[in-house]
């Protein structure tokens, strides 16, 4: 969203550009207040259209997801009748998200069909509306299971990455971090029921590369969730002990809300095995089923099973016996180079 006169309007000057960013960057509550003052005063219908889309994931964001649909709805129904193509897609693809998390998933899968039906009129890649409908898409097809369409949708964003918007960029690099770290954990469901060192090793660069396009502290969440998988490799492979401080150490991430529901969970993970490693399993099992009850109504279905197995680990410790907490030499990711698309790098799976 921007400041900026387009072929679809002129953005009236009380929309700021930096609300979607701030909403899901523990800042919803004041974007609320604004957003309230600048619709008080009066806004164009395409400056509503950006308005309601950010007062929606303010709500999300907030824990009130019955009124983020209504708002959804509305939204939905403005860019009908504007002919708003890019911004319907995006507002269709939100709504998809906040239908699962209710759990209409019969409106959800309807939703999601209407938005994939929009995306073959969105050819102007260069339109930053574009950008953000199409990169919506990719989410909400990669949380509906359809990874082979998400990664197809991220493709054709590839080819104008870097004029992606920054804080667009920043949350592809997230995401495929944690794509990789669920990735990762797949091999662990099986003897020898061990995280794939490598996989892991990539998460680490992918979010540092995100906390590089960052560069500065608006991206709060982000910052958080370079703490947690900078945490992972002790305490997943390397020495236990030490990667349970490190997880106490960005222990606050559990006091965030569902814009951290990756991050949460990847903590518990990290932590649960960590201390079955160290034989400490009624503890572990006992913050991973914490963890699983304060994520319950967010994330993905794969990621809190990948949780869940964790859990069930610690539970019925006999059943597979942890790995010893030994130290072990840890491939050192590579820090301070320019950031490669997060497209083109090699993935499987979820990736």
């Amino acid at each position: 969203m921007d400041r900026r006169a387009s072929r679809s309007g002129v953005i009236s000057p009380q929309v700021r550009a930096d609300w979607v960013v701030r909403a899901q960057d523990g800042q919803a509550q004041q974007v609320l207040i604004e957003i309230d003052l600048a619709m008080s005063e009066g806004l164009d219908p395409h400056s509503q259209t950006k308005a309601l889309y950010a007062r929606a994931l303010c709500e999300l964001v907030l824990g009130d997801v019955p009124a983020a649909i209504v708002i959804a709805r509305e939204l939905t129904a403005l860019c009908r009748d504007l002919q708003l193509q890019a911004a319907g897609l995006r507002a269709r693809a939100l709504l998809v998200d906040l239908l699962r998390r209710d759990g209409q998933l019969e409106q959800a899968v309807e939703q999601l069909a209407h938005a994939v039906a929009l995306e073959p009129a969105l050819r102007d890649l260069n339109d930053p509306d574009v950008q953000a409908a199409l990169g919506a898409l990719a989410v909400a097809l990669r949380l509906g299971g359809a990874v082979d369409e998400a990664k197809r949708v991220e493709q054709r964003l590839a080819a104008v990455e870097e004029a992606l918007p920054v804080h667009q960029r920043v949350s592809r690099w997230s995401n495929l971090a944690f794509d990789r770290v669920a990735q990762a954990m797949a091999p662990a469901r099986r003897a020898p029921f061990e995280v794939d060192a490598e996989l892991i090793a990539r998460a680490v660069v992918e979010i540092e590369n995100a906390c590089t396009l960052a560069g500065w502290d608006t991206y709060q969440v982000v910052t958080i969730e370079a703490q947690v998988l900078r945490s992972l490799p002790a305490a997943l492979l390397g020495d236990a002990e030490d990667g349970v401080t490190q997880l106490n150490r960005c222990r606050e991430v559990l006091d965030r809300g569902p814009e951290a529901t990756s991050a949460q969970l990847f903590w518990a993970v990290g932590m649960v095995r960590a201390l079955v490693r160290l034989g400490r399993f009624h503890e572990a099992a006992a913050i991973g089923a914490r963890i699983l009850s304060l994520i319950r109504d967010h994330g993905t279905e794969g990621e809190r099973a990948i949780l869940a197995y964790e859990v069930m680990r610690a539970e019925h410790p006999r059943w597979s016996g942890p790995a010893p907490a030994r130290r072990s030499t840890w491939p050192s990711p590579r820090t301070g180079s320019a950031p490669t698309s997060p497209w083109s790098a090699p993935c499987s799976g979820l990736g």
